[in-house]
């Protein structure tokens, strides 16, 4: 029984990596070692045990597609962590989906701007917690109509982060 302080000063990744090699998770629970699914951003220039350790030339987008050169995947989610944060908005404009037009029309972005985040107790609209994350993270040069794989896309979405009532189970 510690104190409700001490549980809030948890380190939730120390936590998680010590359950881990405690094996707590059972056996069922691996490790991405080859990005397959999720991919950390993560960009080191020091002189730690992997000096100058950068992801990003590893990965060689077509299409609107990044893949993984060095371990062969396509990661599904990207992770722009620390030093990676420099990767975002330029990898973020080259996804496929970014390079659609209809991710860029009116009604589009107004579902995006009037959604709001919790940030523990306060609930903020996605404009005043990333100002002008929609108009940095597009490149008009590369966009292009895409019709039903964007809308088929964007609906899923949608519905599953709650603008058209409660996420597909």
């Amino acid at each position: 029984p510690g104190s409700k302080a001490a549980f809030h000063k948890l380190n939730d990744q120390e936590l998680a990596s010590e359950l881990y090699f405690r094996g707590d998770f059972g056996s069922d629970l691996k490790l991405d070692h080859y990005a397959t699914l999720f991919m950390p951003m993560h960009k080191i220039k020091d002189r730690t045990l992997v000096p100058n350790c950068d992801p990003r030339p590893d990965l060689h987008e077509k299409d609107g597609v990044f893949r993984n050169t060095r371990t062969h995947s396509r990661p599904a989610v990207y992770h722009f962590n620390g030093g990676g944060k420099e990767h975002h908005l330029d990898m973020e404009k080259r996804m496929w989906w970014k390079q659609c037009s209809e991710a860029h029309a009116p009604d589009a972005t107004a579902l995006v701007r009037r959604a709001r985040l919790r940030f523990h107790r306060s609930d903020l609209a996605f404009d005043d917690v990333c100002p002008r994350h929609l108009e940095n993270s597009r490149a008009r040069d590369l966009e292009r109509p895409c019709g039903a794989a964007i809308e088929s896309t964007m609906r899923h979405n949608m519905r599953a982060f709650g603008f058209f009532g409660p996420p597909e189970r």
